[in-house]
């Protein structure tokens, strides 16, 4: 089987989605391509939704917030108008003629988009009779639906974290028999445990019986990581803090230079780590941003999270979905993040209430039910050809 991922650079999610279904499958002996929709063609659409979008988000978050609510708050039965954003995200010609060039060149049986830009590109070739045979399946990667997602109806099959969604998307346009509910895409390797949660942490040089908390901002390094580190260190009980910068060389070495006056916790303190699932496996808690991929890798491994700070985007919905069954909770600031965690420590019936709701969200064969569909779909494509 051949399988093809439209993807767009905007964090690590997209494709980190789309990587984790292609190594499943190239680990099985198929052919697969993962490409970036926007940036071999529409590199100044590509900085906007990649650099300037993160950049935004990070300098005015009080603009970004507004204009995502206006957007979730828009009329889904009227098409946008030409000089919408959206539509100038997804209108370049140059990078739909390029999704084009791949199809024919690659020729694949499967393609999959991670992004609603592609899904919405797909969508319009579909609907134009284009790639008939081929099967397009597009991801709700989080919690709730992605803005403009009425414009892929298209596509033939939608993945969803779930089945609570399904009356609104009906709403937007698709049918009940598109609807995959596997969960969302993610690596094999946070679908298991190698070992205990006890000899993880022995093996990363961590007390294997202390309550360990996981800070990750996300690989662009958001947050004020260290002032989190300092209020949370004041916490008296005994317990550990692993601590994941992403890029953000400047923070990392704010906290090691905290750790040296020896006014902290015990603290594992790491730059961009490729062993998030093994430090997963140590961890009680995960306090970060909340993307749909970040937490599914924590829910697939039991971890439930702490938000401590501002939610932008759809990570505030997926706060309002997940904190009401009790599976997250939004501190909202450090010191409400201090109060959680030592709540956890002193009552850890509270904490293990929480891991149990994860338990009942999490989908950790979501990559392998999704591509264990794609086989019989592909039989049958086979044996009706």
């Amino acid at each position: 089987m051949r399988f093809l991922v439209l993807s767009v650079t905007s964090g690590e999610g997209h494709h980190a989605m789309g990587k984790a279904v292609c190594e499943y499958l190239t680990n099985e002996g198929h052919e697969t391509k993962l490409i970036d929709y926007l940036k071999p063609n529409a590199k100044f659409r590509a900085y906007l939704a990649h650099d300037w979008y993160f950049w935004t988000l990070k300098h005015f978050p009080g603009f970004s917030r507004k204009a995502y609510e206006n957007i979730q708050d828009r009329d889904i039965t009227k098409v946008p108008g030409k000089l919408n954003a959206f539509q100038y995200m997804t209108g370049s010609k140059k990078a739909n003629r390029y999704i084009q060039d791949q199809i024919a060149e690659f020729k694949p049986d499967m393609i999959y988009c991670t992004h609603v830009y592609t899904a919405k590109v797909m969508s319009e070739f579909k609907k134009e009779g284009l790639y008939k045979d081929i099967p397009v399946f597009f991801t709700v990667s989080d919690y709730t639906i992605h803005a403009y997602t009425e414009l892929a109806t298209g596509i033939d099959y939608l993945l969803t974290p779930n089945d609570d969604l399904n009356d609104k998307l009906i709403e937007m346009g698709f049918k009940e028999e598109q609807f995959l509910p596997f969960g969302i895409t993610v690596n094999h390797k946070f679908s298991s445990h190698k070992q205990s949660k006890e000899d993880t942490r022995v093996s990363l040089g961590l007390e294997k019986d202390y309550p360990t908390f996981m800070i990750m901002n996300g690989g662009v390094g958001f947050g004020e990581t260290l002032e989190l580190v300092k209020e949370i260190s004041q916490i008296k009980d005994k317990f550990q803090l692993i601590v994941v910068n992403g890029r953000n060389k400047k923070m990392k070495e704010e906290i090691d230079e905290f750790i040296a006056t020896g006014e902290c916790c015990k603290i594992l303190n790491l730059g961009f780590a490729t062993n998030v699932s093994e430090l997963m496996d140590a961890s009680d808690v995960l306090i970060g941003k909340i993307g749909g991929v970040a937490i599914a890798e924590a829910f697939n491994k039991g971890l439930p999270i702490v938000v401590s700070g501002d939610a932008p985007f759809q990570e505030y919905d997926n706060v309002i979905y997940l904190g009401a069954r009790n599976a997250i909770v939004h501190a909202g600031n450090k010191e409400k993040t201090r109060e959680t965690l030592q709540e956890f420590i002193s009552k850890p019936e509270t904490l293990e209430k929480m891991k149990e709701n994860v338990r009942k969200i999490a989908k950790p064969n979501a990559t392998k039910d999704f591509v264990e569909f794609m086989y019989k779909l592909h039989e049958g494509n086979k044996v009706k050809n």
